[in-house]
C-alpha cells in the first residue's frame, strides 16, 4: 500500500461511519448520556471521567454531566481488581444502553478512557504538546461492543524526555514507568517505583563507601592484578564484612522508603570485577561473574524478604555480570536487569550478525530459564551525541517482541532522556509506547498515524527522510550502530546529510501557512540533520579540526558553513522547548561550539 492510501485508511479509521451506535454527545444537542463514578469515587476515578469530558467536548462541543445517581442511557466507570483483568487490563462493553469501562485497576479505568477516545474519537497524542482533537458532528460508539485488553509488559518505561517530564501525556500513552518518570495519584499511582536511596543501579560503593573503609580495610574491594583498588572499585563479593555493612546498609535505606516496589543493589558502571582467590574461584565455577553477584545478592535478598515480604530486590546483569551462572539461581524476590548495551542497534538483535547480539540473545534466554522476573534496560539512542541521527526506529518492535517472548515482564527503553528533539525521539517515544503496549501493532499504520498528525503537510518530506536515514545503515555491514556511535561512522557521508536538509528545508515550505505547532515541529525536525553536519565537522578526528590543530599556534580561518551551521543550530536551541546535546557533555560541547563560530 503506498504512503498516501495508508494516510487515507489512518483518517477514515478514526472518523468511522456506525449504523448502530452508543452516541456518547452529539454537536448542538443535551449531552446523549451521563457518566456515572461511585459516590465515594477517588482520584483517578475522577481524572478519568474528567478526561472523558474534556475531551469529548473538545470533539463535540458538549460536556457530558458526571453523577453518582446516573439512570438510563450512561457511560459507567466501575474499577473491579477482583476481576481477573490482571495489572492495567480493561473491558469495555455496550449493553442495553450502558457503556460500561471496567479497569482492573485504577491505571486500567483510566486506560480504558483512552482506548474509547483514541480509537472510537479519533483524538491522538503525540507529544506532550501536540494533541489533534478531531471536530466531530457525534462522539459514537459501537453498539453491543466487547473489547478487552492488557499490555504485554507489566512495567512499561519509554525513558525519553517528553515521557518523563510530562506524566499527563505518558498516561495517555499507558505508560506506568518505575525509575524517574512514575505515574502520579491521579493516573492510578506508581506500581513499580524504585526505593529512592537505593534507585535501580551501580550503588555498590554508596553502601559500602571507600572513602570509608579503604584505609582500614583495603580487604573490602577489588583485588585487580593482584592489588587492592579504591578508585572504580567494585566490591569483594566473598568478604563476609562486605556482605554485614552493604545488608545493613541497604536495609536502613529499605526502611527509609518502605511503599516501593523495587530495592536495588547491584555493580558499579565500570569494570574492575574481583579478582581475589575466592571471587575468582566461585566465578570460575560458576562460568560468570555472575556467580559472585548473584551469590551476594540471594544473601540480601533473604534477609530483605523477613522484613518486606512483598519487596523485590533487583540487580544488574550488565557488562561483564551479563552472562548467566551454571548453578545458582536468583531467589524469588530478586529481579535481574539484563542490559543490552554492547549490542548493534541498526537491525533488530535477532537479526544483526554482530557477535554481540548473538551471545545477548544466548543471554537472555538462560535468564529466562532461571529467574521469574525478568527486566530489560535497553539502549535506544546514542548517549554521546542524543541529536545525532540514529536509526534505530524501525528495529523498535522486533527487539520488544523478542523481549516479550523471552518471558520479560518488565521494560525500560533508555532513549534521549536529558532534552527534546533528539534523533525522532518524539516518535520514536510513541512508538515504543505504542508496542510496549501491543508488540503487533503494524509499524506502518503508526509510522503513517504519526507523520500526519505531527507533521502536517510536510509529512512526504520527513517520511522520506526517515526511510532514507533508515537505509545507510542496512546498505554497510562494517561496523555495527552502538549506543556510542561516532559522528565519522563510515556510514555516515557529507553527501547524505545534504540531501536530508534539501528535504527539512521543502518540508519547513510546505508548512509555511500552518499551525504553530506544525511549524515548530517541522523546524525542530532539521536540527538532528544540522547537528550531524557540525558534528561531523568539529569531531577531532575530522579533516578541519585536524587542519586547526595542525596551525598550533597561528590563527586558521574556521570555515563559513561551520559558523552558519552554529548560528543556525543555536537559534534553534534558543527556540526550543529544550535540547541536550549528550548526556554528560552537553555544556562542554556548547562552549566548545560557541567558541569555534566566534572565531
Amino acid at each position: 500500500m503506498k504512503y498516501e492510501k495508508l494516510i487515507a485508511a489512518v483518517l477514515a479509521a478514526g472518523a468511522p461511519v456506525l449504523s448502530g451506535a452508543f452516541t456518547v454527545a452529539k454537536r448542538g444537542a443535551p449531552a446523549e448520556c451521563n457518566v456515572r463514578i461511585a459516590a465515594d469515587a477517588g482520584e483517578t476515578l475522577r481524572y478519568a471521567a474528567g478526561e472523558l469530558q474534556k475531551y469529548t467536548e473538545k470533539m463535540t462541543g458538549v460536556k457530558p454531566a458526571v453523577a453518582s445517581a446516573a439512570d438510563g442511557r450512561r457511560i459507567e466507570l466501575v474499577i473491579a481488581p477482583g476481576a481477573g483483568f490482571g495489572l492495567d487490563a480493561f473491558r469495555i462493553e455496550e449493553k442495553n444502553g450502558v457503556l460500561t469501562v471496567t479497569g482492573g485497576s485504577e491505571s486500567g479505568l483510566l486506560y480504558g478512557v483512552y482506548e474509547l477516545l483514541e480509537k472510537y474519537g479519533g483524538c491522538k497524542w503525540y507529544s506532550s504538546w501536540c494533541e489533534r482533537i478531531p471536530t466531530r458532528e457525534a462522539f459514537e460508539i459501537p453498539d453491543g461492543i466487547k473489547v478487552e485488553e492488557k499490555p504485554a509488559f507489566e512495567m512499561r518505561e519509554p525513558f525519553w524526555f517528553d515521557m518523563r517530564q510530562h506524566p499527563d501525556f505518558s498516561a495517555r500513552l499507558r505508560v506506568n514507568g518505575g525509575f524517574l518518570m512514575s505515574p502520579l495519584p491521579r493516573h492510578g499511582g506508581a506500581p513499580f517505583r524504585f526505593a529512592k536511596r537505593l534507585g535501580p543501579c551501580h550503588n555498590f560503593l554508596s553502601l559500602c563507601p571507600p572513602d570509608k573503609y579503604f584505609k582500614d580495610h583495603p580487604e573490602y574491594f577489588s583485588e585487580v592484578d593482584g592489588r587492592r583498588i579504591s578508585e572504580q572499585t567494585q566490591l569483594c563479593l566473598t568478604n563476609p564484612d562486605v556482605l554485614r555493612i552493604v545488608t545493613s546498609n541497604y536495609l536502613a535505606r529499605a526502611r527509609a522508603d518502605p511503599e516501593a516496589t523495587f530495592f536495588g543493589v547491584s555493580q558499579n558502571d565500570w569494570y574492575n570485577f574481583c579478582t581475589c582467590a575466592k571471587c575468582k574461584a566461585l566465578d570460575d565455577a560458576e562460568g560468570s561473574h555472575s556467580g559472585t553477584v548473584i551469590t551476594f545478592v540471594n544473601k540480601i535478598a533473604e534477609v530483605m524478604e523477613k522484613e518486606f515480604p512483598n519487596a523485590i530486590v533487583e540487580t544488574l546483569a550488565y557488562q561483564y555480570s551479563r552472562k548467566p551462572p551454571k548453578t545458582v539461581r536468583p531467589r524469588r524476590n530478586v529481579m535481574i536487569c539484563l542490559c543490552s548495551i554492547e549490542c548493534d542497534f541498526s537491525l533488530p538483535i535477532t537479526r544483526s550478525p554482530y557477535a554481540e547480539n548473538t551471545s545477548f540473545m544466548e543471554d537472555i534466554a538462560g535468564w529466562g530459564r532461571i529467574c521469574d522476573r525478568l527486566y530489560v534496560w535497553d539502549y535506544a539512542t546514542d548517549f554521546r551525541h542524543f541529536p545525532m541521527p540514529f536509526p534505530n526506529a524501525l528495529s523498535l518492535q522486533d527487539n520488544i517482541k523478542f523481549f516479550r517472548d523471552h518471558k520479560v515482564k518488565y521494560l525500560f527503553e533508555q532513549g534521549s532522556f536529558k532534552g527534546h528533539h533528539g534523533d525522532f525521539a518524539e516518535l520514536k517515544a510513541w512508538l515504543t509506547a505504542k508496542w510496549m503496549w501491543n508488540p503487533e501493532a503494524d509499524c506502518e499504520t503508526l509510522l503513517a498515524d504519526f507523520f500526519e498528525g505531527y507533521y502536517g503537510a510536510a509529512a512526504p518530506y520527513a517520511r522520506a527522510y526517515f526511510d532514507a536515514l533508515h537505509s545507510i545503515f542496512r546498505e554497510q555491514r562494517e561496523k555495527p550502530m552502538g549506543c556510542f556511535v561516532s559522528p565519522l561512522h563510515p556510514a555516515y557521508t557529507d553527501a547524505f546529510f545534504d540531501r536530508g536538509l534539501l528535504l527539512w528545508d521543502h518540508a519547513v515550505k510546505a508548512v509555511e501557512g500552518a499551525d504553530e505547532t506544525t511549524r515548530y515541529n517541522v523546524s525542530m525536525g532539521r536540527f538532528p540533520v544540522l547537528y550531524a553536519k557540525m558534528a561531523r565537522m568539529t569531531d577531532p578526528d575530522s579533516p578541519v579540526m585536524k587542519k586547526l590543530r595542525k596551525a598550533g599556534g597561528g590563527r586558521v580561518k574556521v570555515p563559513e558553513e561551520m559558523k552558519r551551521l552554529g548560528r543556525e543550530i543555536f537559534a534553534l536551541m534558543d527556540a526550543s522547548r529544550g535540547i541536550a546535546l549528550a548526556e554528560w557533555t552537553h555544556e562542554e560541547r556548547v562552549k566548545e561550539w560557541k567558541a569555534l563560530i566566534a572565531e
